[in-house]
């Protein structure tokens, strides 16, 4: 079904990066949200000689990051637009907005290897990848358990398996369940919203998901049938969440929420922004997105009434 949500995205003429509809603020938010649409890819892994320096370019913000993670920051030499971490990696060429390959800028940083993630919104840049037959392979970081093999994969790739090995290591006892920050605290009911018209969500297939989990979080619309998907202000009124949290800023979201006195996390308050590219990055800064949502979590339990 992530697919087929795909399909109708790409091809909306309000979701299309060349549209005028949708100007450089639209883009980034569209690529944003096309990056929490992680989905499995079965493309064949790609080994590089062994003697061959590697040259990777990654074709999603998290991607460089992972290269970064897996101690091969030194061998990217192209990213997609909006790769900004970490520093230095945006001075470095982009070849593909998110949506579409630059083939001219591409073939112009010489990639050994291209690193494109699953889902079908980069159906048409794996395309013309096999075209130009440049290696490449996907990197799946759907859940939060994908990170660190991703990391190990990169490392792999790269050569790169020092620093790469521990890196993923601690990124996993970072993340462990056996580390929750709330072990004797109350669950908290959550919703997390992307955008506002249309209003998005995750699902509890999604890697934002596992990091609310973490916290003692439960996602309000954890059985949606697709990893992320549209909902209503109805359908949000009716789940009730305790705490409403996003991406960036909350007081845009408190101002249009204001009006739903009767919601829980309206009465309380407990309307949150946390860092919107940390959290919507299936990278290691998630264990940063984790210690950030834990905190607003807790302060929402902090607000319950005692009886």
């Amino acid at each position: 079904m992530v697919r087929f949500f795909w399909r109708e995205l790409l091809d909306s003429k309000l979701m299309s990066v060349s549209s005028p509809r949708c100007p450089h603020g639209c883009r980034r938010a569209v690529v944003l949200l096309l990056a929490l649409l992680t989905a499995c890819s079965r493309e064949p892994a790609v080994e590089r000689p062994a003697s061959k320096q590697p040259r990777l370019v990654t074709l999603a913000p998290h991607l460089a990051e992972l290269v970064h993670s897996a101690g091969a920051g030194d061998y990217l030499v192209g990213v997609s637009a909006y790769s900004d971490f970490p520093e230095g990696v945006s001075a470095l060429p982009v070849v593909s907005d998110g949506f579409r390959i630059d083939a001219e800028a591409l073939l112009a940083s010489k990639p050994t290897l291209v690193l494109a993630w699953g889902g079908g919104g980069q159906v048409s840049s794996i395309a013309l990848l096999e075209q130009l037959d440049i290696p490449f392979e996907v990197i799946e970081s759907r859940r939060l358990g994908d990170v660190a093999p991703a990391i190990r994969r990169i490392g792999e790739i790269a050569g790169t398996r020092a620093a790469a090995d521990p890196a993923a290591k601690a990124f996993e006892q970072a993340m462990s369940p056996s580390n929750r920050e709330d072990s004797d605290s109350d669950e908290v009911s959550v919703f997390y919203q992307i955008g506002s018209e249309p209003i998005y969500t995750v699902s509890g297939e999604h890697f934002i998901s596992d990091v609310l989990a973490l916290c003692g979080g439960r996602n309000v619309f954890s059985t949606l049938d697709t990893a992320v998907a549209t909902v209503s202000v109805e359908s949000v009124v009716l789940a009730d969440p305790e705490v409403l949290l996003g991406a960036g800023d909350s007081s845009q979201r408190r101002a249009v929420w204001q009006q739903f006195s009767t919601m829980q996390a309206v009465s309380a308050d407990n309307i949150y922004g946390v860092s919107g590219d940390v959290l919507g990055r299936p990278s290691a800064r998630l264990v940063q997105a984790k210690a950030e949502v834990c905190a607003v979590l807790e302060a929402a339990r902090g607000k319950r009434t005692v009886d």
